[in-house]
């Protein structure tokens, strides 16, 4: 009888000691996974300090280059003015520069606010606000938009966001700059987590190799680079022009 009750203090102890280490062991997961979530939550934290930082810098140098060079001009053109009041066809030219630096200025800084707006975040209002800069970019072309109704992804990244808008802007840019289309078609899609843009007009084309610098094209390829994303460009001398960006967005 002594021995069963020896055996069965034992036994207990034994399962005692067993479920102490259970329990110090579900305490010990339960402070890894705490110190798990701070870590993750400072290195969010850090993270949007760093974006925060990163836009600041951004803002910074769109106001310089794009505010900053317009004022200067407009103070450079209003001096000119002054300075030849009798010649009239002269200050017509500089009034007419004075203008084109004020309306760019105007359009810079309300590209600055909507990059800032987390509003903007929202890929539905990116597509819009491609749309609205076509309408006003090609007004002297014939031109078509088709974009997913309900697009999967609702948020896009602001960076990425930034990025695809001011490519988009270049391609419209060298549209009306060099192509002479009388046609454009833009389609956006969305497939497998990725965002595809496609442009393509029937103007009269180009030789990559034989054009000289400054339409834009080294930009345009550096800015999807450094979004990680794809963008080829097939054109051809009197045969129009298709460009295909496709990023991550997920």
């Amino acid at each position: 009888i002594v021995r069963k009750i020896e055996l069965k203090k034992r036994k207990q102890k034994e399962e005692e000691i067993v479920f102490r280490e259970r329990e110090e062991a579900k305490l010990n997961e339960i402070k890894l996974r705490a110190e798990a979530a701070e870590y993750k939550s400072k290195i969010i934290e850090t993270e949007k300090e760093i974006e925060k930082l990163q836009m600041r810098k951004r803002i910074a140098t769109d106001l310089h280059d794009e505010i900053g060079s317009n004022l200067s001009s407009i103070m450079l053109l209003t001096s000119l003015v002054g300075k030849n009041l009798e010649s009239v066809e002269s200050n017509k030219k500089y009034i007419h520069d004075i203008y084109n630096a004020a309306k760019t200025s105007a359009e810079a800084i309300r590209d600055i606010v909507w990059f800032i707006n987390p509003a903007s975040d929202d890929i539905k209002n990116l597509i819009a606000r491609m749309n609205e800069t076509a309408n006003t970019m090609l007004g002297g072309k014939k031109f078509s938009f088709s974009h997913p109704k309900q697009p999967e992804v609702s948020r896009i990244n602001p960076e990425l966001r930034r990025n695809l808008f001011l490519s988009f802007k270049e391609i419209l840019n060298n549209i009306n700059k060099h192509s002479d289309a009388e046609n454009v078609e833009i389609e956006i899609l969305e497939q497998n987590g990725n965002l595809i843009i496609n442009i393509r007009d029937d103007g009269v084309g180009f030789e990559e190799t034989c054009i000289t610098p400054g339409n834009g094209l080294k930009n345009l390829r550096e800015r999807i680079n450094k979004l990680n994303g794809q963008i080829k460009i097939k054109s051809e001398h009197n045969s129009g022009t298709s460009i295909n960006i496709e990023v991550t967005i997920t």
